[in-house]
């Protein structure tokens, strides 16, 4: 007898809530989240690091500062996350066992090849409070 296939749903704000009890979701109101912070790239160190430590100040009522990432290159974070709303699945190994939690606080990533005027009014915007960015041994 063969297994019958689980259809998978994609990870969206529509779908967050139907996620079993023991991933952790956002513990803040996505919908106040206004751009605050404009992240050149997106690579996986800042989702890992950055994005998580916002997810943690926005828990803590720090202010309504969502990500804003920037693509400098390709558009594959950008089309990877649009669909989900921004929402991704950080897995952190514990010594008690994995942890699973959904991270919300990328409001939306720009394609500066794509649109440069886009990203540059992100920059500019009155808003916007903190532009950081990634340095790695690549040099990008």
């Amino acid at each position: 007898m063969a297994a019958e296939a689980v259809p998978l749903t994609r990870l969206s704000s529509a779908t967050l809530s139907a996620l079993p009890a023991a991933v952790r979701r956002p513990g803040y109101d996505r919908s106040k989240l206004q751009p605050g912070i404009v992240h050149l790239g997106l690579g996986a160190f800042t989702r890992a690091h950055m994005c998580e430590f916002t997810d943690d100040a926005l828990e803590t009522e720090f202010g309504a500062w969502g990500i804003v990432g920037a693509s400098l290159q390709r558009p594959d974070q950008r089309d990877r996350l649009k669909p989900q709303d921004g929402l991704y699945t950080f897995l952190k190994r514990a010594p008690a066992g994995p942890e699973l939690r959904v991270i919300g606080s990328v409001l939306d990533v720009l394609v500066a090849p794509e649109s440069p005027q886009a990203l540059v009014a992100r920059l500019a915007a009155p808003e916007t409070r903190i532009v950081s960015l990634t340095v790695t041994e690549k040099g990008y």
